[in-house]
């Protein structure tokens, strides 16, 4: 064994263990075994460094793994500090949600207090309880029940961050102020989407880093139910800057982005660093930045929109490398006025091969349409449909 660790630390150097959106020691705790873990620890990788997209400590993947002797040697060898500033962060919350008996008993004995409470973005406020119940975890209820964890009360339960700012913690990333317009139009957003899709989920994404002065996008996500069988995700944040349109047009100004995904993709707070699962999330936060760094608008009809110049496959599980945007689709009519009287029109982004979008560009989007529509091409993203443009 120590032969292999000189031969593992010889390979491997901590920037190894870095990367922009995952880590090798992230996929360790989450999918790996023990001996695995301490291989990477010992060779320098940081049991405590915040890594992967949602930038978490280690231990809060390992809670989601669900190996408990990881989670152990994390804590009780690898010096791994227990971190509960954020629910996404809080490894009970993480293994509560998860439904690992063992992992929530043994943070329990820990000393994790099982009624930190803590408000989301939707002003609800959460804690293990309400994450293991909301994932149906029935033994893991009981075990919390036995230590005196109770569904957080509205006045009763103060929660954990900026309570008596007014300040609502993101689920992932960052902060909004309750008592601003910008806070004020993100609960606007959210309460339109839910009359129209229903509940949304409390694990919203927030991006790390704004990308521009005054403006930060969430992707939040609303589950499948009996309204609709599929995975909505839409854009929060991009109507907080208003876009240059034409004159007569100021209608226009604001726009948020909705892209539909099946229900077996997953949700894509599970989806790690895989391209072939994550690139909708990059997508809708990408393009929701593109009119404001390029100061243009969206339009008021449909358009077609490339990846890239020749366009590039969104991953390399599909050729799919464009889209067609559309505004206003079916129950998104009419568009979310907001209380000063400001529009927030909402645009379906429907995946596309780049002979289809030749196709619009050479015959006119009305041509476009009408073999869209012949194609009877769906709004849920289907990364191996047929190229209509191929076909006659």
């Amino acid at each position: 064994m120590d032969h292999q660790r000189d031969r593992f630390r010889e390979r491997f150097q901590p920037s190894d263990f870095d990367c922009d959106d995952g880590s090798l020691l992230q996929s360790a705790v989450t999918f790996g075994t023990v001996e695995f873990v301490r291989l990477l620890v010992e060779a320098g990788a940081d049991a405590n460094e915040r890594i992967g997209w949602f930038k978490l400590p280690p231990l809060a993947y390992a809670a989601e793994g669900q190996n408990l002797a990881i989670v152990r040697y994390l804590i009780e060898d690898a010096d791994s500090n227990i971190d509960t500033s954020s629910p996404r962060r809080n490894p009970l919350l993480r293994a509560a949600a998860h439904g690992s008996v063992e992992i929530v008993l043994y943070f329990l004995n820990a000393g994790i207090d099982p009624n930190l409470t803590y408000r989301v973005p939707t002003g609800k406020l959460i804690n293990a309880y309400v994450e293991a119940d909301r994932r149906g975890r029935r033994d893991v209820l009981q075990i919390l029940e036995k230590y005196g964890c109770h569904k957080p009360v509205e006045g009763v339960d103060v929660p954990v961050s900026g309570a008596s700012q007014g300040r609502i913690l993101n689920h992932t990333f960052g902060v909004r102020d309750s008592t601003t317009p910008r806070f004020e139009r993100y609960q606007h957003v959210v309460r339109y989407m839910e009359e129209r899709f229903g509940p949304v989920d409390q694990d919203g994404m927030q991006e790390r880093v704004q990308v521009i002065e005054g403006m930060s996008v969430a992707i939040n996500v609303i589950p499948p139910n009996d309204v609709h069988p599929f995975l909505v995700l839409f854009t929060n944040g991009m109507s907080d800057l208003a876009m240059k349109t034409p004159a007569g047009m100021e209608e226009w100004r604001f726009a948020e982005l909705v892209m539909h995904l099946p229900t077996d993709w997953g949700h894509p707070r599970e989806a790690g660093t895989d391209p072939s699962l994550i690139w909708p999330i990059e997508w809708l936060r990408t393009l929701s930045y593109q009119p404001h760094l390029s100061e243009t608008w969206l339009g008021s009809t449909a358009a077609l929109v490339s990846s890239s110049d020749p366009p590039k496959p969104f991953s390399p599980s599909t050729d799919l490398s464009c889209f067609l945007t559309m505004p206003d689709l079916s129950n998104l009519d009419p568009a979310l006025k907001l209380p000063g009287g400001d529009k927030v029109h909402f645009f379906t982004l429907v995946p596309l091969y780049s002979e289809e979008r030749d196709f619009g560009l050479h015959h006119g989007m009305k041509a476009f349409l009408d073999r869209f529509l012949e194609n009877e091409i769906s709004l849920i993203v289907d990364v191996g449909r047929p190229n209509f443009a191929l076909t006659e």
